[in-house]
Parts: structure tokens; C-alpha cells; sequence
């Protein structure tokens, strides 16, 4: 069975959170890690997780590996590490923070407000919430504040990042199944380019072919799942700014109706 790559739970006492907020904050920029992938990047084997978690090193030996610096930030000053946060955001780079008293890691997505901040926490059912900052700060509960900026060396990524578009996102991933294979369809939307037609220009022109030529192709496919996934692809699309590959969406979309069938 294929890794789910997308922003989910981790399971309960793996000690991997470390791990998952390496992924969700590199998905948020656009780039679908496997869980595999990411323990081969920290070279943090799931059994050395559940004894002793993933350090600050591996974390940035991990965005290392998938082309990233982080942009560290470490100290007592509340406000110096609020407005490196900020910052970050304002550059549409998440940020992997500690909380729980250095107990947990987790990611900050964007913000809501002047005084409000989405989280993502693989610890959490819901995975994605949105705080006030002093919520926030009694959550992260350290005498020392430490946060890691993701930034991608190649600045161009930077275009298909989710973070100045997660307020319009955030109640979209309520629907867990969208949630948690956000990455699978992130993965098939690469491939295309621009040419000067945006995202939902690409959906409005080549939506309703997609959908006749695989039903036609596949006469018992089920046309409104067909339809669903379709919808599942352009809002990843328009959310990070990416125009697929009518041929390799059609295909991964044919592989969906072979699924149905």
C-alpha cells in the first residue's frame, strides 16, 4: 500500500512529530514527502524515533536534503522570536517550532489576523486549528524560543507556496480524505507550466473533456467521483498556483477510473 503523503495524524507514540512537521511544512511549500522519505533524509529510522524523537540537526539535515535551508531562530526575547515568525510568514515560508517545553514539534501555516496564527500539529486529530498568540505561546510552554523558517534555495518555489493562501484553505481541509492526500494530488499537478493561463483557466477550458473521454473510455466509471477528484485536483492547483499537464492529469485521472471500475 502507497504512503499517504498529505497533512495527517501521525500515529499515537510513534515519536515522530518531528518528522511529520519536516513534511507538512515542506508540503505547505509545495514539495510531497513520504514519511519514508523523510526518515531517510533525518536518518531517523522509526525505531530511533520512538526512543528519543528527531533533534533540531535532523530536522535541517531533512530540508537539506529536499533543497531547503532553515532560517533559525533561538532565544528569550518573545518579541525577536515573534517577529522572525512574522517575517517568515510574510515570505511565505513556514516555520517548524517547538512547543510542549521542547517536547513536540509542529508547524506555524499562516495567519488569520494581526493576533491569529494556523498551526498544523500531526498530534492532533484535526491536525489544522487556528490560535490566538498567546494561546499559542502557552502552548509552546519554553524558557528558550526556537523556530526553524523553511526556505527553499530555489526562490521560485516560493510561488507555490500555501502559506499566504491558507486562510482561504484552512476550512477546506476540514474534509479529512482532501486533508490527507493533499500531496498525491500536489504531485500529478506538476509537469505543465503557466503560458499564460492560470489554474482555474486550465480547469474551466479542459474540465468537462477530462471528465467525457475517461467516462467514455471506462463507460462504468462512476461519473461523480470521476467529478470529485477532478474538483480534489483544481483546488490543490489554484491553491499553489500550478498549471498541470493536461496528458498527465489525464492519465492519473484514468488511473483513478481503472480504481473505480
Amino acid at each position: 500500500m502507497q504512503e499517504i503523503i498529505g497533512f495527517e495524524q501521525q500515529i499515537a507514540g510513534d515519536g515522530a512529530c518531528g518528522k511529520y512537521a519536516l513534511r507538512h511544512a515542506l508540503l505547505l511549500l509545495g514539495i510531497p514527502v513520504s514519511q519514508r522519505e523523510a526518515s531517510a533524509a533525518t536518518q531517523v529510522p522509526p525505531w530511533k524515533a520512538m526512543q528519543r524523537g528527531t533533534n533540531e540537526a535532523e530536522i535541517k539535515r531533512g530540508l537539506k536534503e529536499f533543497g531547503c535551508t532553515g532560517i533559525e531562530y533561538s532565544g528569550r526575547s518573545l518579541r525577536s522570536y515573534t517577529a522572525h515568525i512574522n517575517r517568515c510568514l510574510r515570505g511565505a515560508l513556514p516555520v517548524i517550532i517547538t512547543a510542549e517545553n521542547d517536547e513536540h514539534w509542529a508547524v506555524i501555516a499562516g495567519k488569520k489576523s494581526r493576533t491569529e496564527y494556523f498551526w498544523i500539529d500531526s498530534a492532533e486529530p484535526d491536525v489544522i486549528g487556528c490560535w490566538q498568540w498567546n494561546d499559542i505561546l502557552a502552548w509552546i510552554d519554553n524558557d528558550v524560543f526556537y523556530g526553524i523558517g523553511v526556505l527553499p534555495r530555489n526562490k521560485e518555489q516560493l510561488a507555490h507556496s500555501l502559506v499566504p493562501r491558507f486562510p482561504e484553505y484552512a476550512q477546506l481541509m476540514k474534509d479529512a480524505t482532501l486533508r490527507q492526500y493533499w500531496g498525491y494530488y500536489l504531485d500529478d499537478l506538476y509537469g505543465g507550466s503557466l503560458n499564460g493561463e492560470s489554474p482555474r483557466q486550465f480547469f474551466e477550458k479542459y474540465r468537462k473533456p477530462i471528465i467525457e473521454t475517461i467516462c467514455i473510455q471506462y463507460p462504468q466509471a462512476d461519473r461523480e467521483t470521476i467529478t470529485w477528484e477532478l474538483k480534489n485536483y483544481e483546488t490543490v492547483a489554484v491553491a499553489h498556483n500550478l498549471v498541470p499537464s493536461l496528458i498527465e492529469l489525464t492519465a492519473a485521472m484514468t488511473l483513478i477510473a481503472v480504481g473505480i471500475e
